[in-house]
């Protein structure tokens, strides 16, 4: 017989063995069954594409699995374009050219706030999805 282990709702793998609950923690699953039917599996590329999409949607992203995908610097890059950007792919030069305007009126004596919050919520958002595959804060 075999068996299918279980993550949040979704198949992970296809057993030939029924697993113990340490087995299943080390599959990082929580739960299985019999495999009675015809299952059909997500491909990785749909993992990948759901997870991502995820990232993208979630509002707390804390709540994200990224279900132990990896993700290149340029897919990190895109998430951070379409969260954060909202797709905008002129929107990051701009947030550069923000963080250079608020430095000369800084400089110049006149700090203007609104810019300077305006930047740091862009910073956080950028850093929350940064934390969330482990990299360096900006």
């Amino acid at each position: 017989m075999r068996y299918v282990a279980i993550k949040n709702g979704n198949i992970q793998y296809i057993l030939d063995y029924e697993p113990t609950q340490e087995q299943l923690e080390e599959l990082g699953c929580d739960a299985y069954e019999c495999y009675t039917e015809l299952v059909e599996i997500e491909s990785e590329q749909e993992r990948k594409a759901r997870v991502k999409q995820a990232l993208i949607s979630s509002q707390d992203l804390s709540t994200v699995d990224l279900e132990l995908i990896s993700f290149s610097d340029i897919e990190i890059g895109d998430i951070i374009q379409e969260r954060v950007f909202g797709g905008n792919p002129h929107a990051e030069s701009a947030l550069q050219a923000k963080t250079s305007a608020y430095l000369l009126s800084f400089v110049s004596g006149d700090p203007n706030a609104q810019l300077l919050e305006e930047i740091t919520t862009k910073r956080e958002q950028i850093n929350e999805i940064r934390n969330k595959f482990n990299l360096n804060t900006i």
